[in-house]
């Protein structure tokens, strides 16, 4: 599919909510996946600092990505669901539980569906 671009609605801060433009485009996820010769990644979608996902061990998922990549405010939850969904109706993303076997509740992970090739 077409490379789409993804806004993120706090990446200025809850208090700036809609009065920018900032985002990504689709496939620099793409290309994030590719670099960790992966085709998913954990959402990790947290209400805690940078510092704090890091500390989880989170810094491989869709949040840690957004935070560091295209964000001014990283210590702010940035894979809501409004950039899920919109991620899904690119059509080269799909969202799936994946199972953590006894370490609690199974977490989602992002998908790519339709890579560079």
């Amino acid at each position: 599919m077409a490379n789409t671009y993804i806004q993120l609605p706090y990446s200025q801060g809850e208090n700036n909510l809609g009065k920018h433009n900032d985002g990504f485009w689709s496939d620099a996820l793409k290309r994030y996946l590719l670099s960790l010769n992966e085709k998913g990644v954990a959402i990790a979608a947290r209400n805690c600092t940078l510092a704090e996902l890091k500390e989880n061990g989170l810094e491989v998922s869709l949040d840690y990505f957004l935070r560091t990549n295209f964000v001014k405010y990283p210590d702010i939850k940035q894979a809501v669901t409004s950039v899920r969904e919109d991620l899904i109706k690119t059509g080269d993303f799909e969202i799936r539980t994946v199972s953590q076997e006894g370490r609690g509740k199974n977490p989602e992970w992002i998908f790519v569906t339709n890579d560079f090739s």
